[in-house]
């Protein structure tokens, strides 16, 4: 990697994540949400995510390390336990991974909603636009502060969306300590389908109303 001054990597990384919050706009379809950040230096590119790494100091899986020294290969049952227990650790952790991007990326639907709300103040009530600003500090009594609450929003989507990030990185380095420790490409696991609870009786009253056989 070429020498880049530390004025061009904080440049970066607010480009980075002005990047990844457009792409969130644009997901959500948000009129006016991105506000403009300061630009340090000309030029800069958005940080890829091993760029982002490399300025962390972060340019090894650590994961795979760590995965590789709690569960070495030499165990008493020639390999199998460690290989288990990896894979079964890193499903978990990526399952959890993926949870939690699901949840923060129902919180930016959320906020896109109240966004659009504000946005649009003039066609809302205004004891609705109270408690909206409310929710982010902007409102005391009956004085609400609309640009406030704006801004604590955008604010919010772009620190969520930073998290959206990470936790794709936290997968992206688990999927290849899974390979790196057992050898195979990671698949999630394949949860059993889960057998209706039917009530014999009324099941049986059920088929004969309808004479099925």
């Amino acid at each position: 990697m070429p020498h880049t001054s530390v004025q061009t990597l904080r440049c970066q990384t607010v480009l980075r994540t002005t990047s990844g919050f457009a792409r969130t706009v644009r997901r959500f379809d948000l009129p006016s949400v991105a506000r403009p950040l300061p630009i340090f230096t000309e030029g800069a590119l958005p940080l890829t995510s091993s760029s982002r790494r490399y300025i962390m100091g972060n340019t090894t899986n650590h994961f795979t390390s760590a995965y590789k020294s709690a569960f070495p290969q030499n165990d008493l049952n020639g390999g199998r336990s460690s290989t288990s227990l990896t894979q079964f650790l890193i499903r978990k952790a990526v399952e959890q991974a993926e949870w939690l991007i699901e949840q923060k990326q129902k919180d930016i639907a959320l906020l896109v909603q109240d966004k659009i709300q504000l946005e649009g103040a003039d066609q809302i009530a205004d004891d609705q636009l109270v408690i909206i600003c409310a929710r982010y500090g902007a409102a005391r009594g009956g004085i609400h502060n609309d640009d406030l609450a704006a801004d604590r929003i955008t604010e919010r989507m772009i620190n969520l969306d930073q998290e959206i990030e990470m936790c794709e990185d936290f997968i992206t380095d688990h999927k290849a300590a899974f390979k790196a420790c057992t050898g195979d490409t990671f698949t999630p696991k394949v949860k059993a389908a889960k057998k209706p609870s039917v009530d014999a009786k009324r099941a049986a009253a059920v088929m004969a109303k309808y004479k099925v056989a």
